[in-house]
């Protein structure tokens, strides 16, 4: 082989070498940008989650709390019914009097 085409594959490996690492590195940022992405996305997403979460037991402490005054209600009504009945033999339904 003679020096000419020795360094002529030598040059020739050498670029190949260089393109191989631009081309490695390229790929590599474009790999670190996507994370980078995925990662933003998923704590953004785990932001909206506990945003929901938090409204949901917020929804539910104020259904208990009205689920308990309609009961509290309901009972009382039952109580007011059962003395209307037991001392004047009629039961009271808002306004109108049933005579039991």
């Amino acid at each position: 082989m003679n020096c000419h085409a020795y360094i002529y594959i030598c040059v020739d490996i050498s670029k190949r070498e260089n393109e191989a690492r631009r081309n490695l590195a390229e790929i590599k940022n474009n790999h670190e940008k996507e994370l980078t992405a995925t990662i933003s996305q998923s704590e953004k997403l785990q932001k909206e989650l506990e945003t929901c979460q938090s409204k949901n037991e917020e929804f539910q402490r104020q259904k208990d709390k009205e689920m308990n005054l309609i009961q509290d209600d309901l009972h009382n009504e039952r109580i007011k019914a059962e003395e209307c009945r037991g001392m004047h033999g009629k039961e009271k339904i808002g306004n109108h009097l049933l005579f039991c």
